[in-house]
């Protein structure tokens, strides 16, 4: 029991053990995550697919047999209606019956709604249903149109977790800022430098990606320029003072990781960043539709794909600024500085 390795294993096991932060982030955070995804995603919870109905007058056979279906969950809307729920990631099917005849429109890209064409055609298979398929290529209704503005929404927030949280958790380890303390730094103007230049790099990285999603998938924004520009500001409010807060008592790189792996991770699966969050229990939703991601994600996608302008996505940007300035303020008063 003498061997230096034994006893080096013992000194690293016993440092382990004596910080609360990593047995949480180690033991308790992935239990945690394993619960919220199960109850999310359980296998035994009804789960069905949501299409979008169009009728042009009274329902025929076959709309008469998806209603009744217990397999598919249907939306009867008219052809704006259906569009509209479509670009919102709502539904990913529309369906409409003409002269006895079914027309399902999609998106082919999209594996989801493949997936429901398939649902939908095993309904009608049993009134042997002639069924035409055509995919939906307008800009607004494609997947992509979707799945760029999420992205945006993402980016923002890992620069600021990881390009502002991080690095300030990394500067406290490195005893740097108890160097710029005695150097009479001023603390305010230190947060500020960082949410300056999160501001400049990420609207550098999100012109990149609207770029390439411009000249390769021909995505085009639909509202207006300033009304993205007050999303993306009003989400680089709130994750800045959400980092500040992530990063105020975490002194390694353990605990760190842990802290901002818990707002980013759950964020990402949940705040509708690659799917709609509306596919997930009804319960959870009016909670995840306020978590900051989801806000900032909904409002840019709503300049994208709905031509949403300044007046349209001015509340929940004035909710995410409110958030950024709570935490930040929260942060800052409980900052470990040294």
């Amino acid at each position: 029991m003498n061997h230096p390795i034994v006893q080096l294993v013992i000194s690293q096991l016993r440092g382990i053990i004596r910080e609360p932060g990593i047995i949480f982030w180690a033991f308790c955070f992935p239990i945690l995550m394993a619960w919220i995804l199960g109850i999310a995603f359980d296998s035994r919870a009804e789960n069905k697919p949501t299409v979008a109905l169009i009728l042009s007058g009274e329902p025929g056979p076959h709309a008469r047999k998806l209603q009744t279906s217990s397999d598919i969950h249907v939306r009867v809307l008219d052809r704006e209606g259906a569009m509209r729920a479509l670009r919102k990631g709502e539904i990913q099917v529309i369906v409409s019956e003409k002269s006895g005849k079914i027309l399902i429109e999609l998106d082919p890209a999209n594996q989801e709604a493949s997936t429901i064409k398939l649902k939908v055609e095993k309904v009608l298979s049993e009134r042997k249903a002639e069924i035409q398929i055509e995919n939906l290529s307008a800009p607004g209704s494609r997947y992509i149109d979707f799945l760029v503005p999420g992205l945006l929404g993402m980016g923002v927030m890992n620069a600021c977790m990881w390009g502002t949280g991080w690095v300030m958790i990394e500067f406290r380890m490195k005893k740097l800022l108890r160097a710029m303390i005695a150097a009479s730094m001023n603390k305010v103007h230190f947060l500020v430098s960082f949410f300056v230049s999160r501001v400049i790099f990420n609207f550098l990285e999100s012109g990149i990606l609207i770029l390439f999603a411009y000249f390769y998938f021909g995505l085009k924004l639909q509202g207006s320029w300033f009304a993205l520009m007050l999303a993306m500001l009003s989400g680089l409010i709130a994750f800045s003072g959400i980092a500040v807060l992530g990063a105020s008592r975490a002194n390694n790189t353990q605990v760190a990781n842990g802290v901002l792996n818990a707002v980013t991770l759950p964020s990402m699966v949940l705040s509708g960043v690659f799917f709609n969050y509306h596919n997930f229990p009804d319960w959870i939703v009016p909670i995840v539709q306020y978590f900051p991601l989801t806000l900032l994600a909904d409002s840019v996608r709503s300049v994208f794909i709905e031509g949403a302008g300044p007046a349209d996505i001015l509340l929940p940007s004035m909710i995410l600024s409110a958030m950024g300035l709570f935490f930040g303020a929260i942060g800052l008063r409980v900052y470990r500085w040294y």
